[in-house]
Parts: C-alpha cells; sequence; structure tokens
C-alpha cells in the first residue's frame, strides 16, 4: 500500500501528519516508548520548518510498506536546510 497526501505546515496539518504516523507505527506493532520519540522528533521537525518557510509551504508525505516494515517519507521542497542544527532556537516571541 502507497499513499501521497498533501499538507501544509499549519498547526492543524502538523498535528494530522503527527497522527498519522503515530496511527502507522501502532498498526505496525511499534513500542509506544519509540513511537512517542519518534512523534516528537517530527513534530518538532514540522515546526522548525514552519517558522522557516511558512505556514502556506507544502509537504508531502508518502507512505509505504514493504515486507511488514512501514516507511514514511516527508518531502518539502526548499533550500538545504537541518532543522536540528540549532540546538537553543529562540521562541520567546
Amino acid at each position: 500500500m502507497r499513499t501521497r497526501t498533501e499538507f501544509s505546515l499549519s498547526n492543524t496539518d502538523i498535528a494530522a501528519i503527527v497522527d498519522l504516523v503515530n496511527g502507522v507505527a501502532e498498526e505496525y506493532g511499534s513500542e509506544k516508548r519509540e513511537t512517542l520519540r519518534l512523534t516528537l522528533a517530527l513534530e518538532e521537525a514540522l515546526l522548525r520548518y514552519r517558522d522557516r518557510f511558512g505556514e502556506d509551504r507544502k509537504i508531502i508525505v508518502y507512505q509505504d510498506s514493504f515486507f511488514k516494515r512501514m516507511k514514511i517519507r516527508c518531502c518539502l521542497a526548499s533550500d538545504a536546510y537541518n532543522p536540528f542544527e540549532e540546538t537553543n532556537p529562540d521562541y520567546s516571541e
């Protein structure tokens, strides 16, 4: 099964992406602790992308499975950017 879904980087769509990943992880029997770590890291990355590129930027989420292994890929057209490079972002605004 392969699906392709387009989202924006709005709070609602970020929550939907995290819910999608959480649901797929549960479906494939991933440990709850690992699922929580994955979804928290994903949410943090998506929030940093939103802060850099804006809410209107589109992100495509591909969901695929192969031999009972899940694969989720998020694609965002942009210049090279590592959302975890900055260790202490300023969220004081």
